[in-house]
């Protein structure tokens, strides 16, 4: 995978509050995203709808819900492929943090 980091905001995680960047969303008006990974607290429904009107793969780890407590075995399958991606950005921004 090849691509430039167009974004990034580091938050003291100590804080809580909402949830903050919502990178699926960004929107940023010179960046045409050919997909977009996140973790599981992007994900929601809408997001993903918004994402594909605008011809963006999803790319947002899937997350269960008091509703359907078991992902389907597609949807772990994927959680674990992009997990592969994101995995060296997130020690770096780990590393950044402490």
């Amino acid at each position: 995978m090849h691509g430039t980091i167009m974004d990034a905001t580091l938050v003291d995680a100590q804080r809580g509050g909402p949830a903050f960047g919502a990178p699926a969303d960004a929107g940023v008006a010179n960046v045409n995203e050919s997909a977009v990974y996140g973790d599981r607290a992007y994900y929601s429904r809408e997001r993903s709808r918004r994402l594909r009107s605008r011809g963006v793969k999803d790319r947002i780890m899937k997350r269960a819900s008091k509703h359907n407590p078991d992902l389907r075995p597609l949807e772990k399958t994927c959680n674990r492929l992009i997990s592969r991606l994101r995995t060296p950005v997130e020690k770096v921004f780990g590393t950044l943090k402490r």
